[in-house]
């Protein structure tokens, strides 16, 4: 679950970092398990456009070829387009109340946090994300402002723990 929710409904946000690149275009996709065949995935209509983008997966840990093809396919629908990606936001601490700033000072590198805005000229991002760098920016006077890069959050879960021990019931992507 989300530690926090940015934007609409939750803490104000002051900036956003976008990007449009092709560093995370994949249009076809190859798995290999350890105890399956290799799977193959390709979106043709994104090679005609971009031209063949190929990511490989090797060794991956599935006890079943549908779950490989499974992990395929995921990768492939979700990387087989450039998108606008949400790099990074930066809240103003001097904006927010006390409950927020607290709330902000406990956000940690790997949690899962939610943005929810509207870009100029686009569709509303509502969507988690995993933090994976904090930077602080102290000015003379009220202003601190604490930045946030991150990506979005895999949504594949390929370990599903028989353990209440640690507090979680998925681990890994």
């Amino acid at each position: 679950s989300s530690a926090l929710t940015f934007g609409t409904g939750g803490v104000p946000i002051d900036s956003v970092g976008m990007a449009v690149s092709s560093e995370l275009l994949f249009n076809q996709v190859i798995t290999k398990s350890t105890n399956t065949a290799t799977v193959v995935k390709d979106d043709a209509t994104s090679q005609g456009v971009y031209g063949l983008r190929a990511l490989s997966r090797t060794d991956l840990m599935f006890d079943t070829l549908a779950a490989t093809q499974a992990y395929a396919e995921a990768y492939l629908d979700e990387y087989k387009t450039p998108q606008a990606r949400l790099e990074s936001l930066t809240v103003n601490l001097r904006d927010l109340t006390a409950a927020q700033i607290d709330d902000v000072l406990t956000v940690e590198i790997g949690d899962i946090v939610t943005v929810t805005f509207t870009p100029r000229g686009a569709d509303e991002v509502d969507l988690e994300f995993v933090v994976e760098g904090i930077a602080h920016q102290a000015y003379p006077g009220p202003e601190h402002g604490v930045t946030f890069q991150l990506s979005p959050r895999p949504t594949i879960e390929t370990f599903d723990l028989d353990t209440d021990q640690l507090d979680v019931d998925k681990i890994g992507f």
